[in-house]
């Protein structure tokens, strides 16, 4: 699980950072 939950967080970590760095 904790796998799973680490990858979800880097899923939409990535795209977070790219959104804040647009912005």
């Amino acid at each position: 699980v904790a796998k799973c939950v680490t990858q979800t967080s880097r899923h939409w970590l990535i795209p977070t950072n790219m959104l804040n760095k647009s912005n």
